[in-house]
């Protein structure tokens, strides 16, 4: 469901840092798709926001127009 919310729909542009939103719930689902683990249960024993932070790859252009075009952080 928030997903589905992070979309231009509701004004979420998902390129530059604005998409590491996406990217940690996607983490999520990636990471728990065998396991079955809740989202709750992911957060207290697993999710290391600075590995995040270190995987999420966002693109110059992305941050150029996040930043620079759209004034968002």
């Amino acid at each position: 469901e928030a997903l589905e919310q992070l979309s231009l729909k509701y004004l979420h542009a998902p390129i530059g840092h604005t998409g590491i939103m996406e990217f940690f719930f996607k983490t999520y689902l990636e990471e728990t798709r065998e396991n079955g683990k809740s989202f709750e249960a992911w957060v207290r024993e697993d999710y290391d926001p600075e590995k995040l932070a270190r995987d999420f790859k966002p693109s110059a252009l992305g941050e150029f127009i996040v930043d620079v075009i759209l004034r968002r952080e």
